[in-house]
């Protein structure tokens, strides 16, 4: 499981620059604040009170810098209920099944995931993230992880995942939609690190 914030996002890529071709100093400005990855332990509880702050206050207009982007798990939002409660379903996915599939989150379960030492360590006022069981440094900053996995799946191909669904004014839509093609494309690179690198 991985999780970013969708502040820690700063600017785009233009895919038609150096030819197509990403250069480290783009990353850079992409993702400027050089955060070590870590990897935490929290029950099943606490991650549902991170991903309704998430939402506390959804602007669709506008966002926010602290809603935030997944690998390994489905979310679904209703904005039109009151926050604190506008969390619908949330199903992750298991480790350690041979075949990957995703299992409705179990409250009393621990789970581990990778995110930012800033997430980790309250940034955003995620305060749910204190909470940890534990946390271990996985030794690499974030665009590093990025810059190592974009070089092992290039070319980089992407689309809408519908990992996360937001419901407003009765209609549901997937949150990658409004998200800028290149930046939703970083955000999934730094998260696969989880499965592909970490093996978490």
């Amino acid at each position: 499981i991985g999780i970013v914030q969708a502040g820690g996002i700063r600017t785009t890529i233009n895919e038609t620059d150096h030819d197509g071709y990403i250069t480290l100093g783009q990353l850079i400005n992409v993702i400027p604040f050089a955060n070590d990855l870590v990897k935490i332990t929290i029950s099943g509880s606490t991650l549902l009170e991170s991903f309704e702050h998430s939402v506390s206050d959804y602007d669709l207009n506008r966002g926010t810098s602290k809603f935030l982007q997944v690998s390994g798990i489905l979310v679904k939002y209703d904005l039109t209920l009151n926050p604190g409660n506008r969390v619908t379903s949330l199903f992750i996915r298991c480790g350690d099944c041979s075949v990957p599939k995703f299992e409705p989150l179990v409250l009393t379960a621990n789970y581990t995931i990778v995110m930012t030492n800033y997430l980790a360590n309250g940034g955003n006022n995620y305060q749910a993230f204190k909470k940890r069981m534990d946390i271990k440094s996985l030794g690499i900053e974030d665009y590093n992880a990025t810059a190592v996995y974009m070089q092992s799946i290039s070319p980089i191909t992407s689309g809408i995942d519908g990992r996360i669904n937001i419901k407003y004014d009765n209609n549901e839509n997937s949150a990658g939609l409004n998200i800028n093609t290149w930046n939703y494309r970083l955000l999934v690179t730094v998260l696969f690190i989880t499965v592909l690198f970490f093996n978490v």
